[in-house]
């Protein structure tokens, strides 16, 4: 009986530990293999969060949170299907799909119904479409959503309560938003304080410094996902700016210049004589860059031209001294002639004389 007693005991002290061990199995396993399913889900939507968000200036964070929600971490019939991963209703581009959902009441009580929802082609249509929502309000009130504007939200707390009761019917939907930002530190990741700008029309025409400058996508530190390129391709050219970008901090001021076929955006450091007539960059642009070898050519050409002048002049004036010599010449023989003359009459004159005398005497 003891025997007995004994192993039934040890029978249920075995059977204790293996359920010990498999619930302690299945504690530590299934949480991680749902967090990475999960953190799967997150870094498939952050890129285009990061993007969709910064353009229309709202919280990356909420966003996220919002897809996680509204579509089960992306399980969901609706954003596998139809890749609406924020419950969006009505067609999109004239697609759509009809999805049975719950509902809740004024009064609060929960309901199904049938709806059809919008289809989009990828997670970043999805997205944006959620974005233009939230910028645009609804039909009746463009501002109805202006609560989760970054602009009017101080932080992603503010954001999340102006959802509640307005994006969904569940008066504790901000909370539930807030439950899976925290838990995720999604606001570190998607919620980057980017610098703001203001953006003029700006016609003018500049120069391209010869230092290797950037050519950005956007503004720096504006956005996020900025690209660049060198800028040495177009070094010492001539190029239009079509928009002034003015930043609150750092580099404050920015030009978007065409180079060659492309657009994009350069600090006003990287350019030089900027102006609005096109006609005072080009002067510039040939004071700075005109070969100097021009230069020369012009300086031996005009010294050249005023040595053929001199010698054109010594030849004229060595000309004009022969011609008062010969002249010179001419009147002097004219004075010989004249003076022979002279003395032939005086001569003649003085025998006429004598002879006149002699007939007298006798």
């Amino acid at each position: 009986m003891v025997k007995q007693v004994s192993k039934n005991k040890i029978a249920k002290q075995f059977l204790l530990g293996l359920i010990i061990l498999v619930t302690l199995v299945g504690w530590i396993g299934t949480p991680r293999v749902a967090a990475s399913t999960q953190t799967s889900f997150i870094n498939k939507l952050g890129p285009n969060a990061l993007k969709v968000s910064q353009k229309y200036k709202l919280y990356g964070s909420v966003m996220v949170a919002q897809a996680i929600v509204e579509s089960g971490w992306g399980k969901s019939t609706l954003s596998k299907t139809a890749k609406n991963y924020y419950g969006i209703k009505g067609s999109y581009k004239g697609k759509s799909v009809s999805m049975r959902t719950a509902e809740y009441s004024s009064n609060g009580t929960l309901y199904y119904t049938n709806a059809k929802f919008r289809k989009y082609p990828s997670i970043k249509a999805s997205m944006t479409d959620n974005a233009k929502t939230l910028r645009h309000g609804t039909a009746w009130d463009a501002n109805y959503y202006a609560g989760t504007w970054r602009a009017n939200a101080k932080t992603y707390q503010k954001a999340t309560a102006a959802l509640s009761s307005r994006y969904s019917t569940n008066s504790a939907y901000g909370q539930q938003l807030d439950r899976i930002i925290a838990t995720w530190n999604l606001h570190k990741r998607f919620d980057k304080k980017y610098v703001a700008a203001t953006y003029t029309p700006y016609k003018a025409y500049t120069i391209m410094k010869s230092s290797n400058h950037k050519i950005y996508s956007h503004i720096v530190n504006t956005r996020s996902g900025i690209t660049s390129r060198s800028s040495k391709t177009y070094a010492d050219q001539i190029v239009a700016i079509d928009m002034k970008g003015t930043k609150t901090s750092g580099t404050k001021t920015w030009y978007r210049v065409k180079a060659g076929t492309k657009k994009g955006w350069m600090t006003k450091g990287a350019v030089m004589h900027t102006s609005p007539l096109k006609a005072n960059v080009i002067a510039a642009h040939n004071k700075l860059f005109k070969p100097a070898v021009k230069t020369q050519t012009k300086t031996t050409d005009s010294s050249s031209s005023s040595t053929t002048n001199a010698v054109a002049t010594s030849q004229s004036a060595t000309s004009s001294q022969s011609s008062n010599d010969e002249r010179s010449t001419k009147s002097t023989g004219k004075t010989d002639s004249s003076s022979t003359s002279s003395s032939q009459a005086e001569a003649s004159s003085t025998a006429t004389t004598t002879s006149e005398t002699t007939e007298t005497e006798e």
